[in-house]
């Protein structure tokens, strides 16, 4: 099974590369039978964001990144989950402010 998770981002230099690193831990740790990717959708950030991005999607193979350059969430998750691959499409907010946990029933289900 394949898992696409997207995160969308309006200038959050301060937050994406901790909280990208975080969620590939846990993806590792606990989704291991998964062949998961995370993709940062980046809706047209004025700041760092699009540079940070950019840079963890080149160090790192299971990270993608994605450049909108039109604002709004509604847009940056259509357009992630419509081109993706996979068989689960989901997204979190990159404060990650929903618990980790709750990832696995979602994607179990």
């Amino acid at each position: 099974m394949r898992l696409d998770v997207v995160l969308p981002v309006y200038n959050e230099e301060r937050d994406l590369a901790r909280s990208v690193l975080k969620l590939r831990r846990f993806l590792q740790d606990r989704l291991a039978r998964y062949h998961w990717r995370i993709l940062i959708a980046d809706n047209a950030s004025s700041d760092a964001t699009s540079e940070i991005g950019r840079i963890l999607a080149d160090q790192l193979d299971d990270v993608a990144y994605l450049r909108l350059e039109e604002r709004g969430r509604g847009r940056a998750l259509r357009q992630a989950w419509q081109a993706s691959a996979a068989d689960i499409v989901c997204y979190m907010d990159v404060d990650l402010s929903t618990g980790l946990e709750a990832l696995l029933p979602l994607v179990a289900s």
